[in-house]
């Protein structure tokens, strides 16, 4: 996908969410991949960095950007590579199911079904 692709996608996600009420504060993604071989990649975005999950470099972005406070914060993740994510930024984390396939699950620290299940979970825990 090219950035125009990613960033197209993102407008639908949130012309979606907005006609519900719903609106988001910021879209991170990390355009690097460690491994070359691709048809069509880009050579310099072919490099390791901080802001590839399990890092938290987008995290901290997030951080800075909206003064958090990570205590407060909880990450929502499909994948194992989403619950290190969470386990190295020190937060807590939530596993919605779906049909990923990955021979050793880990467990985050809660689950739901879907997304809207997680987001009502954390506003009843508030």
């Amino acid at each position: 996908a090219t950035f125009y692709d990613v960033e197209q996608t993102f407008n639908k996600i949130e012309t979606l969410l907005g006609k519900e009420g719903v609106y988001i504060d910021g879209i991170y993604y990390c355009p690097h991949h460690p491994h070359a071989g691709y048809d069509g990649e880009v050579k310099e975005l072919k490099i390791k960095c901080n802001c590839r999950k399990p890092n938290i470099g987008l995290i901290e972005k997030a951080v800075n950007d909206f003064n958090l406070d990570l205590n407060q914060c909880v990450l929502i993740g499909d994948s194992n590579v989403d619950i290190n994510t969470a386990i190295n930024a020190k937060i807590p984390s939530i596993r919605v199911l779906s049909d990923l396939v990955e021979n050793d699950i880990m467990t985050g620290d809660y689950y739901a079904q879907d997304l809207l299940s997680a987001v009502n979970y954390i506003i009843k825990e508030d």
